[in-house]
């Protein structure tokens, strides 16, 4: 923790004299993105000294927070560019060319709030509650058969449903376009969505309350998920949950060794070349497209990595907008607090006159002009909440949810971890309302609904005893 504050002591002298810089020269861009590289590297490394040398979910938080706010600009810092890069085209096609000052400004204030967001990971990480338990290995027996046995009788359901969900998308997507999911008026049924929300915690919970001896059922029915999901084009609903199953694969089933690393390499450049493929054909629909547009899209030059990296990192665009536009032209400049108040009913907050807005479809239609969403970001909407030190208080929130608690109920707590990680991943393509709604109905409801029936279970054990 000393080596961060320092790090981040010395980081405030260096980006205020970032601030005296020629912001519209373009080698301080490069310079800067050079710089948030070392920082990105040394955070990584830091956390990795903390867990006690191992790599946690804290890890895959500060990866997707890298790859959306600065993807662009690390490709840009190797020399890498693209025909469509922010700064060479109109944003959201509603906002004209950012210039090289307003990609400097963007950057510096993204750094800022992800060392802050860091440094609260980092402080909190010794907020750890060590109580031994007599009974913990019982306990822990008890909590997987629960957790298995209702992952399974909700699975029945769920899982059904979210295939329901994932098939309306691709056909629609198929014979419309992808582009015609958020250019019209295409909408899912809310049951829909809600059991898509308990897909993940379903699947998680059959494989740690089988003890993995249920693997085969859990990836396979996982792996239609996210096939039939990259037919209709869609990614952010299945990268995150892939990156903590392959997390807890390694941490609690087997390591995975080199030569794994490098099959799984080779698996995922294959499939990020058949995805880039079909980015490039769902505009039209699967259905429209003739032999020669398909070769075409498996084109060598077009490395399905740089794409990839370049999709991720619009994230900072909303950003760039934000700061342009000012906090003046949002209702309010309270959203955490609001949201917060929200999370556990909109409609209720609004009765007792709490103004919740979803901020991505407030600032698309109302900002903006435009019909489809924008998306959003917890940097950009930091801004708007006027303090960087939201991003400290976010920091320290995720650590204590995601901190590997020695207790009776540590494998609760994992489990936990794991279900709610990819919630706080969505933070950084998302606004506080949607992110804290999830935390509460996934994050806590469920789980309370999950620890309710394990007291009940032990209660009667005791009792028999």
């Amino acid at each position: 923790m000393l080596c961060y504050l320092i790090l981040l002591l010395t980081n405030s002298i260096l980006m205020w004299n970032f601030n005296l810089s020629n912001k519209d020269n373009y080698v301080n861009i490069l310079i800067l993105s050079w710089y948030i590289n070392f920082i990105v590297v040394i955070s990584g490394w830091i956390m990795y000294k903390t867990l006690g040398n191992s790599i946690g979910l804290q890890h895959i938080v500060i990866l997707i927070c890298f790859l959306f706010n600065f993807g662009q600009t690390f490709l840009w810092s190797l020399g890498v560019h693209s025909d469509n890069e922010i700064g060479t085209t109109k944003l959201f096609s509603n906002y004209r060319i950012p210039t090289n000052k307003d990609i400097y400004n963007a950057l510096v204030f993204s750094e800022y709030c992800f060392v802050l967001l860091i440094f609260g990971m980092i402080v909190f990480s010794g907020f750890t509650i060590k109580r031994k338990s007599k009974n913990g290995e019982d306990n822990a027996n008890i909590f997987f058969d629960v957790l298995y046995r209702v992952s399974v009788i909700l699975g029945w359901v769920v899982i059904p449903l979210t295939f329901v969900r994932v098939f309306i998308t691709l056909f629609f997507s198929a014979f419309n376009g992808y582009s015609a999911l958020y250019y019209s008026s295409f909408q899912i049924p809310a049951i829909l969505d809600f059991a898509e929300k308990l897909f993940f915690p379903v699947v998680v919970g059959i494989l740690v309350g089988s003890r993995y001896k249920k693997i085969r059922v859990a990836y396979v029915i996982f792996a239609l998920f996210v096939i039939l999901y990259s037919l209709s084009g869609e990614r952010g609903n299945w990268i995150y949950d892939l990156l903590v199953l392959i997390w807890m694969h390694h941490k609690y089933y087997k390591k995975i060794n080199f030569m794994k690393i490098l099959k799984l390499s080779i698996v995922a450049f294959v499939s990020l070349y058949i995805v880039a493929a079909i980015v490039d054909l769902r505009q039209y629909g699967l259905m429209n497209i003739t032999f020669n547009e398909l070769l075409e899209t498996f084109n060598v030059g077009n490395s399905p990595i740089i794409r990839f990296l370049m999709e991720m990192g619009q994230s900072l665009g909303v950003t760039i907008m934000v700061l342009g536009y000012g906090r003046d032209v949002f209702p309010f400049t309270n959203s955490f607090g609001y949201s917060i108040l929200g999370s556990v009913s909109t409609e209720l907050a609004r009765l007792i006159g709490i103004p919740v807005v979803y901020l991505s479809n407030y600032f698309s239609q109302d900002v903006l002009k435009i019909t489809y969403g924008t998306g959003f970001n917890f940097f950009a909407e930091t801004y708007i909440n006027g303090s960087v030190i939201y991003m400290f208080i976010w920091g320290a929130f995720i650590q204590l949810i995601l901190s590997n608690y020695k207790n009776q109920n540590s494998e609760f707590r994992k489990y936990v971890g794991c279900i709610v990680t990819p919630i706080i991943c969505s933070c950084f393509r998302g606004e506080s309302l949607a992110v804290f709604k999830n935390i509460v109905q996934i994050g806590i409801l469920y789980p309370l609904i999950l620890f309710g029936i394990f007291k009940l279970v032990m209660k009667k054990k005791n009792e028999m005893y």
